[in-house]
Parts: C-alpha cells; sequence; structure tokens
C-alpha cells in the first residue's frame, strides 16, 4: 500500500520538475518579458501537466474492452 504512495509521490515531483524546468527554458529565450507572460507561462504548463494524466486515463477506459480480451 505504502509503495503506491511513494511511486504517486515520486511522479507528481518529477511531472511538476519537468513542467519547472520546460518553463523556465522558455523563460529565458525572451529577451524582454512582462509580467503578464511571466504569469502565463507556468500556469499554461500546470494545467497541462494535470491535464495529460486525465486524458491519458479517459483513452485508457476506452481501450477497456480491447485490452480486456488480451489480458
Amino acid at each position: 500500500m505504502w509503495t503506491a504512495y511513494i511511486q504517486l509521490i515520486l511522479t507528481s515531483i518529477s511531472l511538476g520538475s519537468d513542467a519547472f524546468c520546460v518553463s523556465v527554458a522558455d523563460g529565458l529565450t525572451y529577451k524582454t518579458i512582462n509580467k503578464r507572460k511571466l504569469l502565463i507561462i507556468p500556469i499554461v504548463f500546470a494545467l497541462l501537466q494535470g491535464l495529460m494524466p486525465v486524458i491519458g486515463y479517459y483513452l485508457g477506459l476506452s481501450f477497456l474492452e480491447v485490452i480486456k480480451n488480451f489480458d
């Protein structure tokens, strides 16, 4: 039971650090950046990182009957 929580925490940390690194690298490419864009970049990456597992979950549910035959 604890291993599932540890895996979830480690996956969350890795996804969070991935989004952080990408947003920092993207922010560094601008020579001048305003405060609006400074806030939008990490928010968009955070929303996408949170939305991707949900999309994967529902796609997995849509293939459930096909996968169940091979399981």
